[in-house]
């Protein structure tokens, strides 16, 4: 076979520059070949004959890729019921949406290294209509959360913040994940320190009052 397994051993960019991360690809393709990769913090060489090659990048972005992009072709296989799934139905154009893809982009970093245990997901519903339909989604986004052992979801209604995201699939999957949070040069008020900073006349301070909930 061209290869039934492959291991890749990669630099993860947000450890230290000799951490690395093992991937295992697989395919049933059946040309003889042989492939060697070699990793040297960001740059891979790979000797292979040119189809191979080919094949490796073109599997890289799925294999590396945080949250799971679902369609109507790869839904049954994704959320089969052997792990949990905790899945996104969103419309490209929608406002709440777009406010939240990036916290759901960082919930599924958070979970990368519990893929075993479950997976993040999303579902553009606006373009595979059949599969919104399927689940009965009439507003966006709807939270969808898929319990290990079943395919039938419970719908999720708390919170979209990021901790609160990942406690409960914490809650949910029994898993150990740590919210990463980058750094951050923005302070964040609460009643203990608001005139203490704000009222601060050594200085300006231009604060946001928001909700977690605003789209905007």
């Amino acid at each position: 076979a061209l290869f039934s397994s492959l291991r890749l051993a990669l630099p993860c960019f947000a450890c230290p520059a000799s951490h690395t991360h093992t991937v295992l690809l697989t395919t049933s393709l059946t040309t003889p070949s042989h492939l060697s990769i070699a990793a040297s913090s960001s740059l891979f060489r790979i000797m292979a004959r040119p189809l191979t090659a080919l094949l490796l990048l073109a599997l890289l972005p799925a294999a590396l890729a945080s949250v799971v992009d679902l369609t109507s072709s790869n839904f049954d296989q994704v959320v089969d019921g052997k792990r949990a799934a905790f899945v996104e139905f969103y419309a490209p154009w929608c406002g709440h949406c777009k406010h939240l893809a990036p916290v759901w982009e960082q919930l599924g970093e958070t979970f990368a290294s519990f893929k075993d245990s479950v997976v993040i997901a999303k579902v553009d519903a606006d373009a595979d209509g059949s599969l919104g339909g399927r689940f009965g989604i009439s507003g966006f986004p709807t939270l969808k959360f898929f319990p290990k052992g079943s395919t039938t979801p419970e719908e999720y209604s708390g919170g979209r913040s990021i901790e609160d995201l990942v406690k409960y699939v914490n809650d949910k999957t029994g898993s150990t994940a740590r919210v990463k949070t980058p750094p951050s040069d923005t302070v964040v008020l609460d009643e203990e320190n608001f005139d203490r900073i704000v009222m601060d006349p050594k200085k300006d301070v231009f604060v946001e009052f928001y909700a977690p909930w605003c789209g905007h």
